[in-house]
């Protein structure tokens, strides 16, 4: 027997809610409950589709938060993000921090543009989500993306499950 590893998207039945843009540095339920935590209660969101670009005129400073929702068969399978924003991105899976890339707070910096509109833009390959954040049945994500210097916000994620398969040997 020989292993591979095989992709699936779980972009395709992503659903995606989106708070209002804000100036908050984030926002809380009525139970006091942070925006990335599982339980936080997100019923007041916008659902929206990915990618996401908002312009805000010339008004600066702003932020948007992000959740959605997946599910997953057992503990066992991987999990990577590839995301792009405009300007800085905070990712949390189940209320642990996966990362900040970009700029820091109210500042400019992309990450993985495709629309070319940033002066400074890096370049993030997929990040693993490490298997002890995740768990079998639902998962939440949950993101903050700040806009620093000017007018507008892009976001896009995806996650790209790796799960391994028996190949027999007469398929090479």
């Amino acid at each position: 027997e020989i292993r591979s590893r095989g992709r699936l998207e779980l972009e395709g039945a992503a659903e995606w809610l989106a708070s209002p843009v804000t100036k908050n540095k984030g926002p809380r339920d009525r139970s006091g409950r942070h925006w990335f935590e599982t339980e936080f209660d997100d019923v007041d969101w916008e659902q929206i589709e990915l990618p996401d670009d908002n312009s805000f005129g010339d008004e600066v400073k702003h932020a948007r938060f992000y959740r959605s929702y997946f599910h997953l068969k057992d503990a066992l399978e991987s999990l990577s993000a590839v995301f792009s924003s405009d300007d800085g991105i905070w990712i949390y899976v189940n209320g642990r921090s996966l990362g900040h890339w970009g700029a820091r707070e109210n500042r400019g910096g992309c990450v993985n543009d495709p629309l070319e509109r940033c002066g400074v833009n890096g370049t993030v390959q997929p990040v693993p989500i490490p298997q002890d954040i995740l768990r079998p049945g639902r998962n939440v994500v949950a993101v903050k993306v700040n806009n620093g210097e000017c007018c507008f916000t892009y976001f896009n994620l995806l996650l790209t499950r790796v799960s391994a398969r028996v190949v027999s040997t007469s398929d090479r």
